[in-house]
């Protein structure tokens, strides 16, 4: 493949940043006015006096340089550069595999990527991030551990964590692991399992398919119907599961279409971590035109879903 035609994947993933003061944690301020500003003049404030500066996350391997900053639509986009350090390596021509460059621990090979912080229409006690997920760079979070640390020399402290989507069956890729609990609870535990150490908190039995022998995928409707159905997929082991047992649970593990696995209760939405593939392998990464385009969209689809508080 030539130089022209080589381009790794980029996706998306977006986080939600909610304020508040030191002083009071619990009130959360509106993300228009944190302390007399909005949480993306703030963001901006943060770039302008980060641009062209090395910036080390503290106790890390671990460095970020923010080249430019810009007001876009109802957000502002920032551009940097991110990396890690600590190995020595080598810069390979993957046409002639001759060694172009050689680098120390010292130095980070860095990675270009994009961070876009968004403000909803109304006031609303959030902003959303979305971050464009590059290979090599120093982790999507990299650029907004530096922001919360410029707000917290302001007295704010951000709350932060990674928007959900609630995947429809057809997005799961595969039904991975069926786990049955049965919780443990006062004097159950020493009738219930002999030898069991105090302390425990639930007897497990766990069902794994083998290697490239995957469970049916028919199997997760079942159990999401009628959990009863679990004891004949136990096979042997059933005669121990009781899905009608008050004190039990039972958690299923799948596997999105990107690799990514998360383990629910039955009866819970099936959320992931939102994700977009922005440029598949081989396709150049987008503009920034196209990419703030895009951020906004996921953004007031997510935003029409959490409302003004979440």
């Amino acid at each position: 493949m030539s130089e022209n035609e080589l381009y790794a994947e980029r996706s998306l993933v977006m986080y939600k940043l909610c304020f508040a003061t030191r002083a009071k944690k619990d009130v959360a301020l509106w993300s228009q006015d944190v302390m007399g500003r909005s949480a993306t003049a703030h963001f901006r404030e943060f770039c302008e006096e980060s641009e062209g500066r090395i910036v080390s996350i503290p106790r890390t391997e671990k460095f970020i340089v923010v080249i430019r900053s810009s007001d876009e639509r109802r957000g502002v986009l920032a551009q940097c550069r991110s990396g890690k350090a600590g190995e020595e390596g080598q810069v390979v021509n993957t046409a002639t595999s001759e060694v172009e460059h050689q680098y120390g621990r010292a130095s980070a090979p860095m990675f270009q990527s994009r961070v876009y912080l968004w403000l909803p229409p109304y006031k609303a006690k959030y902003a959303l991030a979305c971050v464009e997920h590059v290979n090599g760079a120093a982790g999507d979070t990299v650029l907004l551990k530096g922001f919360e640390k410029h707000l917290l020399g302001k007295d704010v402290v951000v709350q932060r964590e990674q928007v959900m989507i609630a995947e429809a069956m057809n997005e799961l890729a595969s039904l991975e692991r069926i786990e049955y609990r049965s919780y443990l609870n006062g004097p159950d535990l020493e009738d219930n399992v002999r030898g069991a150490p105090r302390g425990s908190d639930y007897l497990s039995i766990t069902l794994k398919h083998g290697r490239a022998n995957p469970f049916p995928w028919d199997w997760l409707s079942s159990i999401r119907q009628d959990r009863r159905c679990v004891r004949e997929m136990f096979g042997m082991a059933g005669d121990l599961v009781d899905p009608d047992n008050p004190n039990a649970s039972l958690h299923v593990t799948v596997k999105d279409h990107n690799g990514a696995q998360k383990t629910f209760a039955v009866g819970e939405s099936l959320d992931f971590p939102l994700r977009e593939v922005l440029n598949p392998y081989g396709s150049p990464p987008l503009l920034d035109g196209e990419f703030v385009s895009r951020c906004a969209e996921l953004c007031e689809d997510a935003a029409g879903r959490m409302g003004r508080e979440a």
